[in-house]
């Protein structure tokens, strides 16, 4: 039995970008705006100059650096329970973090998101069964910027259940996430123990890393898995082929599996690549393009052959609103995802370039995700017999509708979507002729409604408080927002 599969490069191509992305490191070298990680990679034997910040780092460092990273990482809930096993054809979906805005149904615009918007997109996506884990969806605008990126991390633990992915603005916002998650777990032996978060850090193109260098330390010490995420646009801060692009991402991600292995070794890593292209037209960077999901895919196949676990947001549409664009490239990035058997993918409910979430976007492309995993799963040959026999029983009548067989496979066989209409056009009008936008936000509003908290156990409450309060009221915020 055959599992439909995409393969993009072949194998000596990749062999070919991943040693120019080994010389790459060697010359020019790599620039850190910190010291930290310049004197960790002069330690271990990089040729460091301080005064220009470049650090040169050999072969051999590589070599051995991308030896001892786990190949499969175990992601837990907050209950404890293993969730994700990240690694191998496994593959997964979560709604991409980073959102500014929320897309308004009634008004069909973007608008600013707060608290509230938060709380409830962790409401919604608990119920969808192919959202496999959550994200730190929204940088919420009515807590101190300071301390957004860590505020997420505190209403994930009090409103959902799944595992998550999350990143820091700063390393004070990366340590009270630390904090947070510490404090959640019990210690940091039981967080290492039982990961239940995926943290994110960025190289800047090219060849450079600012502050964000030390999250992948920080991440390593305490052992709690990183996406490296190099980010170069075809065509603006990368070159414009696609290969090109790789082969500039492939050097920047291996500078941060370096700084990671040195710090750690057998930190846990994931292969990200958030690479897109440059829109010549309009200077934007897209997401939703199929060149950007061709690279993606590009980079998910030599973060293979190096044996990462790997990550990449497939699935993201650069429409402004939830609509025929939307969907397509939604659906398209979802399905080049599992064809590619990319790990984890941040694909749900995204658009505008990255920069805003939608509820029923959300809904709607979880339920592409799951006609993606029936598809992955393809067409089972595995039985004795393919038909002949059942098809001569049945004989001329045709009726194998009340057949044994029938009822024993069609629900292996078959799906059975919530929001794709299938009923005949006179039913389709007598149920209100809903368009599946509006099926989408109805199946929002009852997955709210049905939502059901899951209690913390005794003095944690509090104590996720305490940590949060401590954070905001270095930045002038004495009591938490009204959820």
């Amino acid at each position: 039995m055959l599992n439909p599969r995409i393969q993009l490069l072949e194998k000596r191509t990749i062999e070919r970008v991943i040693d120019e992305a080994y010389s790459l490191l060697e010359d020019p070298g790599v620039m850190f705006d910190t010291d930290p990680p310049l004197q960790a990679l002069a330690g271990a034997g990089a040729k460091v100059d301080f005064s220009s910040k470049i650090a040169r780092i050999p072969a051999s460092l590589i070599d051995q650096a991308i030896k001892t990273p786990p190949a499969m990482i175990t992601m837990y809930d907050l209950a404890g329970q293993p969730r994700l096993y990240l690694g191998g054809d496994n593959f997964y979906f979560y709604p991409t973090s980073t959102a500014m805005k929320v897309w308004d149904y009634d008004t069909n615009r973007l608008r600013t998101a707060t608290t509230p918007d938060m709380v409830r997109f962790i409401k919604v996506a608990e119920g969808l069964p192919h959202c496999d884990a959550l994200s730190s969806t929204f940088f919420c605008q009515d807590v101190p910027a300071e301390v957004a990126d860590s505020y997420r991390i505190y209403l994930l633990l009090k409103y959902g259940t799944k595992p998550f992915v999350t990143g820091a603005y700063s390393v004070e916002g990366q340590q009270v996430e630390f904090d947070l998650l510490t404090a959640f777990r019990g210690g940091a032996q039981a967080l290492a123990d039982k990961p239940l978060a995926v943290m994110t850090a960025c190289p800047s193109p090219v060849l450079k890393w600012s502050h964000t260098a030390e999250f992948v330390m920080m991440c390593a010490e305490a052992m709690v898995p990183i996406g490296i995420a190099p980010m170069p646009l075809a065509g603006g801060n990368g070159p414009a082929t696609l290969i090109g692009s790789l082969v500039q991402h492939t050097a920047e991600a291996l500078s941060g599996v370096v700084l990671s292995q040195i710090t750690q070794p057998g930190a846990p890593i994931l292969w990200l690549s958030p690479t897109g292209i440059f829109d010549m037209r309009t200077f934007n960077s897209l997401l939703g393009a199929i060149e950007t999901h061709l690279v993606t895919c590009g980079a998910n196949e030599i973060g293979k052959t190096l044996n990462f676990p790997t990550f990449n947001y497939l699935g993201v549409s650069d429409s402004k609103t939830v609509d025929e664009q939307f969907t397509l490239e939604t659906t398209q990035g979802i399905m080049m995802a599992a064809l590619s058997r990319s790990n984890l993918n941040g694909s749900l409910g995204m658009l505008n370039f990255e920069s805003a979430q939608s509820f029923e976007g959300l809904v709607i492309s979880n339920e592409a995700a799951g006609n993606v995993r029936r598809l992955v799963r393809g067409i089972d040959d595995t039985m004795e017999n393919l038909g002949s026999d059942l098809i001569r029983s049945v004989g001329f009548s045709g009726d194998y509708l009340s057949t044994e067989h029938t009822r024993q496979w069609f629900r292996k066989e078959f799906i059975f979507p919530d929001l794709l209409d299938r009923t005949v056009e006179q039913s389709w009008i007598d149920s209100g002729a809903k368009r599946m936008l509006e099926r989408a936000h109805e199946k929002v509003m009852r997955l709210e409604a049905s939502y059901q908290p899951h209690p913390l156990p005794a003095g944690l409450d509090e104590e996720l408080d305490t940590v949060m309060l401590r954070a905001m009221s270095k930045h002038g915020l004495d009591k938490l927002p009204a959820r």
